[in-house]
């Protein structure tokens, strides 16, 4: 007894989305999958959600670019021009809590703007080019750096940064 198969190579199914679809702006910065299966983008300045069928689009109160976001548990962290916070979703809407607001932790002559968000040892990391901001859920420590921060990155339980 013999069978003959014939096997066919298909593409995997892409659908592609343009600004006119999601009433955002041109450029994508980040994206993340979040706990609730939809899709977060870090879109200028837009925090885009997508669930497959409608598109959300929600600013930061001061109206900065939104340059990084990061999923931990039901929060959506975001990075923009001297602010970082979280975002939750309560009632069927997305609502902001800015971590800096009212504390002084961005220099004012530094244009920092938080580029990647990552967690370590349960703490949240909000990198610039400057420096790293650590937050434990209460308070901000600083760390800056004699050089120029490129990239951070985790690996074997140390974290290792570019300049």
């Amino acid at each position: 007894m013999s069978s003959q198969l014939f096997a066919q190579e298909l593409l995997p199914f892409v659908e592609n989305y343009n600004k006119s679809n999601y009433q955002g702006d041109n450029q994508i910065w980040n994206v993340v999958q979040g706990n609730d299966n939809a899709m977060y983008f870090a879109n200028n300045y837009y925090l885009l959600r997508y669930d497959g069928v409608k598109w959300e689009k929600y600013t930061l109160p001061n109206k900065t670019i939104i340059r990084s976001i990061m999923v931990d548990g039901n929060r959506i962290y975001s990075g923009s021009y001297q602010e970082f916070g979280y975002w939750y979703r309560k009632d069927t809407k997305m609502h902001y809590v800015s971590i800096t607001k009212g504390k002084k932790v961005f220099n004012v002559n530094n244009n920092e703007e938080i580029w990647k968000i990552f967690k370590f040892n349960n703490k949240i990391y909000f990198q610039s080019f400057n420096g790293v901001f650590v937050f434990d859920g209460k308070e901000i420590r600083e760390i800056s750096f004699p050089f120029l921060v490129s990239y951070c990155f985790v690996i074997d339980n140390q974290i290792l940064i570019a300049s």
